[in-house]
């Protein structure tokens, strides 16, 4: 049995540690022995991986780096790599996966005497470019690692831009969770029938609640549209402005921080992601609502819907431009559910073993 310690340095629990934490799950599934490193005080995450069977280690390595907390990362730089080499030394992996980009320069190619694993969602962030410190260690990383994988092609075109190759993985669904949520649909769309009694369309968003998720653009259109209502779930800088509008409008509600976000989609008439985060990935959102039947409204600008687009074919997709009068409603108007495309989790692990335990 080969075993993988993974790095997972966050204060939040969103679409790219649900990937990671279902991916771990998929290699258990097919074989491995599988942790999870992650700060001592994330208990949405430490739950995730409770309710998936993933073993959770408690790691002072972080905070993750960001525009934010660099003066942070830079003054505990050194007790950072102490910890990460320490919690290594002590799990004795036979793989170490990193998915963030401070574990990556931390480690920075040193001897760690086993395979490593480097990890990306989307673009690298503009703060390393700026800085030659991040870059060069980040290069560094990049070259000495054993495998590159990507959750999108736009980490891909990221990665081969600095002259190295990667394999994307494709996400997956969980198939448990998407059966239990096309079976419970018609009791959960009474429930969301109950939360928006004169609206004939429910619409979902889940995720960060931020300005670049489009989610304040959507709610502002929905709420002034007649018999179209809005669920959204998430947490994030843009919840104040969500909640002045839901208490404006009765046809937008906000359910808070909820673990399974599919249950609602399935009930749903359609999702909505007008995304233009250039550091957006695979959508995950997105993709459970294509994995129970449901269309997605999303942004024709974003990589990252082009890349949702190129996986599951325009029907699933409706791209428009979000900047355009009544592009939102006109496409609330034209969407229609199709038979839920099925997303299996069992070939991103069959993806990543046959490429690390290759020679």
């Amino acid at each position: 049995m080969s075993s993988l310690l993974a790095f997972c340095i966050t204060s939040k629990v969103s679409g790219g540690e649900i990937y990671l934490v279902q991916l771990l799950r998929a290699l258990d599934d097919a074989g491995w022995q599988v942790a999870l490193a992650g700060p001592p005080d994330n208990q949405p995450l430490q739950a995730l991986c409770q309710e998936n069977s993933v073993r959770y280690v408690a790691t002072d390595v972080g905070p993750k780096l960001g525009k934010k907390t660099a003066p942070a990362v830079l003054l505990k730089w050194r007790s950072n790599q102490r910890e990460l080499f320490r919690l290594i030394e002590i799990e004795s992996p036979d793989v170490v996966f990193f998915q963030y980009k401070l574990e990556q320069m931390l480690w920075a190619g040193a001897t760690l005497g086993r395979k490593v694993v480097i990890f990306e969602h989307g673009p690298v962030p503009r703060a390393i470019e700026s800085f030659p410190f991040f870059r060069r260690r980040y290069n560094r990383a990049l070259a000495a690692a054993s495998e590159r994988f990507a959750a999108s092609r736009p980490a891909v075109r990221a990665i081969e831009a600095r002259g190295f190759s990667s394999r994307i993985i494709p996400a997956g669904v969980n198939k448990h969770q998407v059966r239990s949520s096309l079976a419970t649909a018609h009791e959960t769309r009474q429930i969301l029938e109950s939360m928006l009694p004169d609206c004939t369309s429910i619409g979902i968003y889940a995720g960060r609640l931020t300005e670049d998720k489009g989610i304040v653009k959507a709610a502002q259109a929905i709420a002034d549209l007649p018999g179209v209502g809005l669920v959204i779930a998430g947490s994030g800088p843009s919840r104040k402005k969500l909640e002045e509008i839901a208490d404006s409008s009765a046809n937008i509600v906000l359910l808070g921080q909820i673990t399974n976000s599919m249950h609602f989609a399935a009930a749903a008439d359609f999702g909505i992601l007008l995304t233009s985060d250039p550091g957006e990935g695979r959508p995950l959102f997105a993709l459970e609502c294509v994995a129970v039947g449901v269309p997605v409204i999303a942004n024709v600008h974003s990589a990252a819907v082009d890349d949702l687009i190129h996986e599951v074919g325009l029907g699933p997709v409706l791209a428009i431009d979000p900047s355009a009068p009544n592009s939102i409603s006109s496409a609330i108007r034209t969407v229609e559910k199709f038979a839920p495309i099925e997303l299996d989790w069992t070939t991103a692990a069959a993806v990543f073993d046959s490429a690390v335990r290759s020679p």
